[in-house]
């Protein structure tokens, strides 16, 4: 699947991201952003997924997680990445070379890891763990991410 086979369900009059915008973040976070991640957030930033549910495995358990908005690059708008930051940056909750990119509306986020390589696997962090063992894997690149991603139960039965 990707970000053009999901439906995103936009809020307000959400237009596309300009690159300088997404050029300004990566210089602000001190990242460079996968060509596959800057393309989506262009165009789907503060936008939730219909496909937002994902299945990963951490230390060979399954488990399953979701997205509820793709934050925005855009500091100026709600659901951005910075605000998230900041929140974060008190008590240094969210370790260092995470950059959230997606909340799951339950106070957890999958972030962007850049801990140990400058391109970044997906990582999915648990706001009432704590420390590294609050980091997940979930996959190697964000294409995965978006091909992993599915329309839950219920939205398939609301849909019925």
């Amino acid at each position: 699947m990707t970000s053009h086979e999901i439906n995103w369900e936009r809020y307000g009059d959400a237009s596309s991201l300009p690159d300088n915008v997404i050029d300004g973040a990566e210089l602000l976070l001190g990242v460079k952003f996968p060509d596959d991640y800057r393309q989506c957030v262009r165009s789907f930033h503060g936008c939730q997924p219909d496909a937002c549910d994902f299945r990963a495995e951490a230390e060979g358990k399954p488990w399953h997680g979701g997205i509820g908005v793709l934050l925005t690059l855009d500091p100026f708008t709600p659901h951005n990445v910075f605000d998230v930051l900041s929140s974060l940056a008190i008590d240094q909750q969210l370790p260092s070379k995470l950059v959230p990119i997606a909340d799951d509306g339950g106070g957890n986020f999958l972030c962007l890891d850049y801990r140990r390589t400058s391109t970044p696997s997906v990582a999915f962090w648990f706001h009432e763990v704590g420390g590294d063992q609050a980091v997940v894997f979930v996959c190697d690149t964000f294409s995965q991410l978006l091909n992993m991603l599915y329309v839950p139960d219920d939205v398939i039965a609301d849909r019925g």
